[in-house]
């Protein structure tokens, strides 16, 4: 039995998605662990859990608490979850995450008594402790959404601003077997405004390179790690920090590979260097649109020549990389969408990432799509309910069937391109290259669907 469990809800990911290890429940329960509470960890998509499984588990565990960590693609399962719990227990639930953040209104729409805005380490003790007796008051519970006979006080987002004082996350509540990689942030936030993302900390805060380099030899020697994921939003955003974090695991002699997401105007040839040599292999980059001006109608004011020079020298120093494209963004134009495949098949990178703008909670896109009148705002609460099935943006002119049949065309456009096979297959230096030139082939010969090749591929593509 524990104290408190803590939920990743069933979220139909895909094996690519589920190969990342969780550390935002990990973080919270260390917190919990460190003040003499019993924590348990349920990620329900790793654990094969579907909702009547979460439930089980936690009849069995009969916690005194449950915490649910939501997103919005996630909202009819979590629904459905806490529905389920009702039934068998007489637990509190208390909801934080990503969408509750953005959208405090969730909280009651759930029917729930607490949830918690922003990072929720310390947040979430304090609603514990008040849970539990532990003390009377819930004036500490910065991020606090309370709902007390459906009426709501909500308490602006909580942003921890020294993350260096938080403990490491509670990794052993989870494991790193189950996971082909590890993450790891060295900061938090991100500045940017981009108009499709949810990230609501423009305030970004750094953890100190020796804390963080620790936590990777931890990870090495502790667990035998010898690949992980910066998880930060921007993780080239402050050169020197990168720099010494660099040196640093250079200096350990950690032997241990890694990957991080980031923008091209924030890289150099200098910069990139110095991350391979101190075992970078992988780097994924948002091109998001081959139209300039798209992209930067979407608050990426990046050149198409900047990020041609980017990606050149990322094949120079040895470095894999990814580009993201998204299909859907506002005034763009089917011809725009097949620029953006040539755009991508340009770049030449080692994996191309195509997906279909979604509009999420508190974004300037979601904002925008009231405005125009394509949604209402009870969106969110029509999709949790089932009533709405699709979060996709559409542009003007722009049908669904539209945006999905062009992302189809763009898998097989990149992919099943005759030169990126022949790269790849020239390009075969281990078995696993080998696997992975052999999936191409296959699904060029219609064998098996070009999704599954990207999937797998990516799972190796720091290797």
């Amino acid at each position: 039995m524990k104290d408190i469990v803590l939920i990743n809800p069933p979220y139909q990911k895909t094996s690519w998605e589920r190969s990342y290890s969780p550390l935002g429940l990990p973080y919270i329960a260390s917190n919990l662990e460190d003040k003499g509470h019993s924590v348990g960890i349920v990620d329900s998509d790793v654990e094969g859990l579907d909702v009547e499984g979460v439930v089980s588990v936690v009849a069995r565990e009969n916690p005194k608490v449950v915490g649910i960590s939501v997103l919005t693609h996630a909202l009819p399962k979590v629904c459905h979850i806490i529905e389920g719990i009702r039934e068998i227990s007489n637990c509190e639930i208390i909801v934080g995450g990503a969408h509750i953040t953005a959208d405090p209104e969730m909280v009651r729409n759930l029917g729930v008594k607490y949830g918690i805005r922003g990072e929720a380490e310390y947040s979430f003790l304090n609603v514990v402790d008040h849970i539990l007796g532990n003390t009377s008051s819930l004036e500490g519970a910065e991020g606090l959404v309370l709902n007390e006979n459906n009426i709501l006080r909500v308490k602006n987002p909580c942003f921890i601003d020294d993350i260096n004082k938080l403990p490491r996350p509670a990794r052993h509540l989870i494991g790193t077997g189950r996971y082909r990689y590890t993450c790891v942030f060295s900061s938090r936030g991100c500045p940017y405004e981009c108009i499709y993302c949810a990230e609501q900390c423009k305030r970004v805060r750094f953890r100190e390179p020796e804390s963080v380099v620790e936590e990777v030899e931890e990870l090495v020697k502790g667990y035998g790690v010898r690949e992980f994921e910066f998880g930060d939003s921007v993780f080239t955003l402050n050169h020197a920090h990168v720099l010494e974090m660099c040196e640093l695991l250079k200096k350990k002699n950690l032997r241990v590979r890694w990957s991080c997401i980031t923008r091209a105007d924030l890289v150099d040839g200098s910069l990139l260097r110095t991350m391979r040599d101190s075992g970078c292999r992988f780097v994924s980059f948002g091109v998001e649109s081959g139209v300039e001006e798209i992209r930067f109608r979407g608050g990426k004011e990046i050149t198409d020549d900047k990020i041609r020079e980017v990606f050149k020298q990322c094949r120079e120093f040895g470095l894999k990389t990814r580009a993201s494209i998204l299909f859907g963004s506002p005034g763009e134009t089917l011809g725009d969408m097949r620029k953006s495949i040539e755009f991508a098949r340009e770049l030449k990178p080692d994996y191309a990432l195509f997906s279909v703008t979604q509009l999420l909670p508190g974004t300037r896109l979601f904002k925008q799509a009231l405005a125009e009148g394509k949604v209402d705002k009870n969106i969110w609460l029509d999709y949790m309910q089932g009533k709405r099935t699709s979060l996709d943006y559409l542009p003007d002119g722009i049908t669904l069937e539209d945006l999905y049949r062009v992302n189809v065309e763009a898998f097989n456009r990149f992919y099943l391109d005759g030169g990126y096979i022949r790269g790849k297959i020239s390009g075969v230096s281990s078995l696993v290259e080998l696997k992975e030139a052999l999936f191409i082939l296959l699904a060029k010969a219609n064998v098996i669907p070009v999704g599954g090749v990207v999937e797998d591929s990516m799972h190796k593509c720091i290797e």
